[in-house]
């Protein structure tokens, strides 16, 4: 398994695979299985990408159960997020990528923006579509909590300044497909397997692409490294290439 190091909070635990004996037809002991539940923690951004695997894993290890929790929780065995710098200690280890695209609704007639344009109507700076281009009406920003990962990175990725004072504030990605679709003349940025028929997606030129890793205080082992390796392998790496972009995408 490719790995580099991270550091990553205290309190990630390694789960061990753990088998029972049965007998066969012929009475003979056989090993079966024991169920085995593998806490997933996933950010924001990383949810979508754990789900999948999650939910792929199932036909591959029905065994065993992936359950995504939150990102805070204390007992996870492993932590899907961005890819972040620098490197530190802790295991550390690529799973694939998603695109952050900007959206609007999907009846909505957006103009033709470029990157700047984007950004100055993502900051505020720009208050009206008719001043770039567009048809006359308020711009209506929507963006996550200012703690999530998810607009730390849109903040970052797109050279944004602080959300206007107009900006609607959405708690999750649902919410945020809800208030982009409802309301008129709103656009908001999300990770592009969060998008649906609700939205129209902006150019693909304005999207930005981050990377998605596994990360935990040390190197997983038994189901967990089982897990992980699969979701690198070329059977994993299909499930990811459905909605998420592959590691071997260049």
């Amino acid at each position: 398994m490719r790995r580099d190091l991270l550091v990553a909070g205290p309190g990630f635990v390694l789960g061990l695979c753990l088998a029972a004996c049965t007998a066969g037809p012929s009475g003979t002991p056989t090993v079966a299985p024991t169920p085995v539940v593998v806490r997933v923690a996933a950010t924001d951004m990383g949810e979508s990408l754990a789900r999948d695997l999650a939910e792929a894993y199932r036909e591959v290890r029905p065994d065993v159960t992936i359950l995504i929790v939150p990102a805070t929780e204390p007992d996870a065995h492993v932590l899907i997020a961005a890819e972040i710098e620098p490197a530190g200690s802790g295991f550390r280890s690529p799973l694939g990528g998603v695109k952050l695209v900007p959206a609007m609704a999907a009846a909505a007639a957006p103009p033709t923006l470029s990157a700047a344009q984007l950004a100055a109507v993502l900051s505020g700076e720009v208050e009206d579509w008719a001043q770039v281009g567009g048809s006359p009406g308020p711009i209506t920003v929507v963006t996550r909590e200012s703690e999530s990962e998810a607009e730390r990175l849109i903040t970052q990725r797109f050279g944004l300044g602080v959300a206007p004072p107009t900006a609607r504030v959405a708690p999750g990605w649902a919410a945020s497909r809800a208030l982009i679709s409802g309301t008129a003349g709103a656009i908001g940025v999300l990770p592009s397997p969060e998008t649906d028929a609700t939205l129209r997606v902006l150019s693909t030129s304005l999207s930005i692409m981050i990377g998605l890793e596994a990360r935990a205080a040390n190197e997983p082992t038994g189901v967990v490294r089982d897990w992980l390796a699969w979701a690198q392998s070329p059977a994993g790496q299909f499930v990811v290439a459905e909605r998420h972009i592959p590691l071997a995408a260049p």
